[in-house]
């Protein structure tokens, strides 16, 4: 495909989208993903319409795909994390979380405590991190990083507060909520939890990792008939995800053997 067409091709495709014209756009840009090799922001734009539609697992493919060609395209990262946060794969969308801030982020000390948290050497990270924030006390990033550090760490009330400071600097950052009802789940504080969830279902409805969060809290509380309820809303919506449907077979399975005599 000629360098002029393609480009023509992939902003018609952009458009389409914006519109909310996905299937047009994902028709548009799989075409282009054949006649052109190794551009990136083809495969970004391609995961982010095929996630429009529901399609997350081939939404993960497409944004897989543009992070392998461009490490730095933070976008993709970002939504490539909730997808997978949304599948279940929670060590992966962590770290695709991190490549996202790793992309944005210039500070040479958290890029290395980034590096930490990937091998697993929290305690180090953790130092670091701390270090940063007594004198850059209001980066909500970090002091979101910290929290999961925390967490990774198995301690408890640490990363809680952290969050809830965070949150009071910046009430709109949706990953950092999300985190803050993790810890208060971790710390069984299950009512709180949910509530949270409920806000971020509300203020960021297209992201199902916040719905898939209260369904797995639901059923570690013994909820199992709340569970399904949302489970089958969040199959319905999204079919073709596999995580989501095995987690709800899972559930189905246990409310059945409850039932039983």
């Amino acid at each position: 495909m000629h360098p002029l067409d393609a480009k023509s091709s992939y902003l018609r495709a952009v458009i389409l989208r914006h519109l909310g014209r996905h299937k047009e756009a994902i028709e548009l840009l799989q075409t282009l993903v054949k006649g052109t090799r190794g551009v990136a922001v083809i495969h970004q734009e391609l995961g982010q319409a095929l996630h429009a539609v529901g399609r997350i697992d081939d939404a993960i493919d497409a944004l897989r795909e543009a992070v392998k060609i461009n490490p730095k395209l933070g976008g993709s990262w970002k939504l490539l994390g909730e997808s997978l946060h949304g599948e279940g794969e929670a060590d992966e969308a962590s770290e695709a979380f991190r490549q996202a801030m790793a992309s944005t982020h210039t500070h040479p000390g958290i890029i290395k405590a980034l590096d930490l948290v990937q091998k697993e050497r929290f305690g180090m990270a953790e130092g670091i991190c701390r270090d940063y924030l007594q004198r850059h006390p209001e980066d909500v990033t970090v002091i979101r990083l910290l929290a999961e550090i925390g967490i990774r760490l198995g301690i408890r009330e640490d990363p809680e507060l952290l969050l809830e400071d965070c949150l009071r600097l910046a009430p709109d950052f949706h990953l950092a909520r999300n985190t803050y009802a993790n810890a208060l789940s971790q710390a069984q504080k299950y009512e709180k939890a949910l509530a949270e969830i409920e806000y971020l279902e509300k203020v960021d409805p297209q992201n199902l990792s916040h719905s898939v969060l209260a369904a797995s809290i639901e059923v570690m509380i013994g909820n199992y008939e709340a569970a399904v309820e949302r489970y089958e809303f969040l199959t319905g919506r999204f079919p073709q995800t596999a995580q989501l449907q095995n987690s709800f077979g899972h559930t189905l399975k246990t409310l059945g053997d409850r039932k039983r005599p």
